[in-house]
């Protein structure tokens, strides 16, 4: 995932292992190990301020995001302690969905977050001064909801899942 405020992105991977890369050098920042333990992380979003990261058993994990003061001509920082990396972590939500966090969104005006699970669940998250779930949609999809789509507007929600069927939501009229 690339942070649109900045020249970094993000990849996550099995083992629960995330690291940040400088898309203008193409190398390596920083590698923080297991962010998540042993689960492979399968969807990250980033916003202004916060960065998201759902994982195959269901957690959920916020981020703060921080201005990157690391020099591109020094090699990658490792975090080799997880004590190191989770002083950047938010908070850790826990398992919020029943199967693996498949796609996370957050909304263009910044107000929201959508997580969908392999089970076609969806929930809305409200990123206001407490992060905290707004709606559980419930399941609304047969099968894994594997990408979430937000109009620019943030009017509409598009999903799709594994045998290609889409659905479109109205966001504010839930």
């Amino acid at each position: 995932t690339v942070d649109t405020n900045s020249h970094y992105f993000y990849s996550g991977g099995e083992g629960g292992k995330l690291k940040k890369w400088n898309s203008k050098t193409k190398k390596l920042c920083t590698d923080y190990g297991h962010a998540h333990g042993n689960a492979t992380i399968l969807s990250i979003a980033i916003s202004r301020d916060f960065m998201f990261t759902g994982d195959g058993v269901g957690r959920l994990k916020c981020w703060s995001v921080m201005p990157d003061t690391h020099s591109s001509d020094e090699k990658p920082l490792i975090a080799v302690n997880l004590s190191l990396f989770s002083l950047n972590c938010v908070k850790d939500f826990g398992p919020v969905h029943a199967g693996g966090i498949e796609a996370t969104e957050i909304s263009h005006n910044g107000q929201w977050l959508f997580t969908t699970d392999h089970n076609g669940f969806l929930k809305q998250w409200c990123l206001g001064d407490e992060i905290r779930m707004y709606k559980n949609y419930g399941n609304v999809m047969g099968g894994a909801i594997s990408s979430i789509a937000i109009t620019p507007d943030d009017r509409f929600l598009y999903l799709t899942n594994e045998e290609g069927n889409m659905k479109k939501l109205d966001i504010k009229s839930e």
